[in-house]
């Protein structure tokens, strides 16, 4: 079972007498996100809890235990599965055992049990449970964890008393989880269930794929006959940059005489095409194609378009070349050549698949890696996926984990009705390896996406051998000018507190960035001073910039008034020149004059030899600032931006502006990174 699961599940515990020690330092202790044991004892040792000597000590040996046991969590272990030692477990355990003889508590109880979940003694926590199935009944934190094992287990019938249970509770409205355990009940016992996928699509043949091709070519083939498999990488340009280049360097170092390469884009900006076109000319012998797809980039529900939309293109481009497909995650890397590994295996079977040994039925498909050779059988599965897939999409049922849904619903299908599809199935430790061991055809990267270790080494690596920046996040950019450039030269329109969601703030700090910072509100830039204390080479402007010399109103929530009222953090970073963007909290809002000035006269007062780094963070009057630099004068290596309070018109003219001045860039959470595009090729 993947750790996720058994993190999810066990995210509160219970005690029934904490004595004089503050609940707040109790709660501190227990927080999933320390892993310090030995804080932990020493902190308890200074906290007088009153209670009897017996209580005192079981409380205590508890709290250390559950400190324990946060090291088997994804998060403490870079996302690798792998198993705690077997000494370790057994410590825990019989910990465990100890404190229950102190004190027989039922909320100690409930608590063991899940400990012995989380770390993976699952035959101990079920032995638990079964020797107090009374206490289960009155648990819904237990009756999940039963529920999960019984479903990991295939135990369905044994599952579903529990589910009912929790359902009846009321506890599936705020744990998806179990909603996924109801479906997978009912679909394993015969039923086809509406939620939180419908399975309707199931009960009737795909239609026949329009002949038309359903894509815009960016790129297109010179023949539709191929003799190689073409490996499809789908992605938006954040992934793009972040990982499918690197992929494109493995495949080159491992497959080059073995695999095409087709990219679907969706919604790609102008630098991306031109990325894939400079692809195209430096490796003629990848026979590089591609196509492009829009998605809304404002949905909510856009990850899920990302993960399952690219099944849609598979099919499509299954049936327009004449060559197997082979559908793998972008943020993969290969580690050894498709002909030697699986050629043999892919050209007896229509399908391969990954399948995970201990996996819920969500999971039996893992939507990773998935072959699919060019004959009808595996036209005819992938089709059933596609329809599955799009029924739901047109439902308003964008589920995470659809894909997968659709991908293990439909080859539990194939072979319960014998549409006569030759299914082939790998192991991940074989096929596409998430512990990154040695003998796996590919690594895909963990949960925890930038962590360290094996796969962050090797990717890098492969980046540099290939002559790009070493890149798999914004930060990645801020750190290599930090290395490369001593001192970065930077200005930064609207530093706010210096601090609070701000990107480059630790570079400034820790590498002695050199700059100008511009904020506005008097009170904020005294913030700024304070939290750059000690830093040398920086320069505060208490100006806004604008179009002209000129004062104007700006609209704000003092921080003194967020913390009185309990307001969102977020809104002390809402400083605006416009009077409707706080209307949501106009009680609490003031009006300041402020100095304002034309970005270029402020740079002229500020004489800088160059600029490295150009930081806005405007509250929609980011493009009105970011326009006014003169590129002429000064070519900043990088440009951030918030974006997220920009037209449609303004998004539209400073892509343009950012292509025609040769950069790279990408849409990521709030803002849109750009970095010169020579520079984060050559990586000088």
């Amino acid at each position: 079972m993947h750790q996720y699961y058994r993190d999810i599940l066990v995210k509160t515990y219970f005690f029934d007498e904490f004595g004089k020690i503050p609940k707040d330092k109790l709660i501190a202790l227990i927080d999933s996100s320390a892993c310090d044991p030995i804080f932990c004892a020493e902190a308890l040792h200074n906290f007088q809890s009153g209670l009897p000597a017996a209580k005192d000590l079981a409380l205590k040996q508890m709290v250390m235990l559950i400190a324990q046991s946060h090291l088997s969590m994804d998060k403490h272990r870079n996302g690798i599965q792998s198993p705690l030692p077997a000494a370790y477990k057994k410590g825990i355990r019989d910990g465990l055992m100890r404190v229950l003889q102190k004190v027989p508590s039922v909320k100690y109880l409930i608590n063991a049990i899940q400990i012995l979940y989380r770390i993976g003694e699952i035959d101990e926590a079920m032995a638990l449970v079964r020797k107090n199935e009374k206490v289960v009944d009155t648990s819904p934190h237990l009756q999940q964890i039963v529920a999960m094992v019984y479903t990991m287990e295939e135990r369905y019938e044994d599952a579903l008393p529990y589910l009912l249970k929790l359902v009846d509770s009321g506890a599936h409205q705020s744990n998806s989880l179990i909603k996924l355990m109801s479906m997978a009940c009912m679909y394993k016992l015969g039923a086809l269930p509406d939620e939180p996928v419908d399975f309707a699509s199931l009960a009737n043949a795909p239609e026949t794929l329009n002949s038309a091709f359903p894509y815009e070519w960016l790129i297109a083939p010179g023949s539709a006959n191929r003799s190689k498999p073409t490996l499809l990488i789908a992605c938006d340009d954040k992934y793009f940059y972040e990982h499918a280049l690197a992929l494109v360097y493995s495949v080159l170092e491992h497959n080059q005489a073995d695999l095409l390469i087709h990219f679907h884009l969706y919604t790609p900006n102008a630098s991306v095409v031109k990325g894939v076109h400079q692809l195209v000319a430096k490796y003629p012998q990848l026979e590089i194609t591609a196509t492009s797809e829009p998605i809304d980039l404002k949905s909510p529900t856009k990850v899920v378009e990302f993960a399952t939309r690219r099944f849609a293109a598979c099919q499509a481009l299954l049936a327009h070349f004449d060559a197997p497909i082979i559908l793998l995650d972008a943020d993969a890397l290969w580690r050894k050549p498709w002909r030697q590994t699986i050629g043999e295996l892919a050209s007896d079977n229509d399908v391969i698949v990954c399948q995970p040994k201990a996996a819920p039925f969500w999971e039996h498909v893992a939507a990773g890696m998935v072959y699919l050779n060019n004959t009808p059988a595996a036209q005819r599965y992938i089709a059933q996926v596609v329809a599955f897939i799009e029924d739901n999409l047109r439902k308003g049922k964008s589920l995470w984990f659809l894909d997968q849904i659709a991908l293990s619903a439909c080859h539990h299908e194939a072979n319960k009705h014998q549409w006569g599809i030759q299914f082939a199935s790998i192991a991940p430790d074989r096929l596409m390896d998430v512990n990154h061991g040695e003998n796996a055809l590919t690594w895909v990267v963990t949960n925890q996406k930038h962590a360290a270790g094996a796969y962050a080494d090797y990717k890098r690596a492969l980046q540099q051998r290939h002559g790009q920046l070493p890149y798999s996040s914004p930060n990645d950019a801020f750190l290599a000018i930090s290395q490369q450039k001593k001192p970065v030269q930077f200005i930064q329109v609207g530093a706010m507190d210096g601090v609070s969601y701000d990107p480059i703030h630790p570079f400034i700090r820790n590498f002695g960035w050199h700059g100008v910072l511009v904020e506005p509100l008097p009170d904020m830039l005294e913030r700024t001073r304070n939290n750059y204390q000690g830093c040398t080479g920086l320069v505060y402007e208490n100006v806004a910039i604008t179009e002209q010399v000129e004062t104007k109103p700006l609209y704000r929530i003092a921080p003194e008034v967020i913390v009185k009222h309990k307001l969102p953090d977020w809104l002390k970073g809402m400083s605006t020149f416009s009077d409707t963007k706080l209307k949501d909290y106009q009680q609490y809002v003031t009006v300041e004059e402020v100095q304002c000035m034309p970005l270029m006269k402020l740079i002229e007062r500020n004489p800088l030899p160059h600029i490295d780094v150009f930081q806005i963070d405007t509250e929609g009057y980011d493009y009105k600032v970011f326009k006014q630099l003169d590129f002429s004068k000064f070519r900043p290596t990088i440009v951030n931006l918030e974006i997220v309070n920009l037209n449609a018109d303004e998004m539209h003219a400073l892509e343009q502006d950012l292509f025609a001045q040769d950069y790279v860039f990408y849409r990521y959470e709030f803002d849109m990174i750009a970095m010169d595009r020579r520079w984060f090729q050559n990586a000088t």
